[in-house]
């Protein structure tokens, strides 16, 4: 009997978005906006430890001290980047969120990498 695809077997088939490498405040807003429902609607954010969680992801600024999100943008792409946790994602739980990207057609994206750095993008 043939299985229904996981959630991680179409988010890993999709191919990779292309990332802007600079954003403006409008940008910054939209990213804000998609990290802080995206969060409300997982109801916490947990650590891979499972030393560290927080429950009330309805203010931006909590998730960004949290997280510890810093942004910086290159060539490769802008992002801001989760600096102070290993957080974890309930849906993916062997991997972590790295990251927060725009694609080109501005759409917000979390980035995710398990242990060997095989990266997952969702789309927020």
């Amino acid at each position: 009997m043939k299985q229904s695809p996981t959630l991680l077997d179409i988010a890993s088939k999709e191919s990779k978005p292309k990332f802007i490498q600079n954003w403006d405040n409008k940008q910054f807003k939209q990213m804000e906006l998609a990290i802080l429902r995206h969060f409300a609607l997982l109801g916490e954010i947990k650590t891979s430890s499972g030393h560290g969680s927080i429950s009330m992801v309805y203010d931006y600024t909590g998730i960004e001290n949290f997280l510890g999100l810093a942004y910086t943008s290159g060539s490769s792409c802008a992002g801001l980047w989760v600096c102070n946790v290993d957080a974890i994602n309930p849906k993916y739980p062997d991997y972590r969120y790295v990251g927060f990207a725009m694609s080109e057609d501005l759409k917000p994206y979390a980035i995710l990498w398990d242990k060997d750095e095989n990266e997952i993008n969702i789309p927020l």
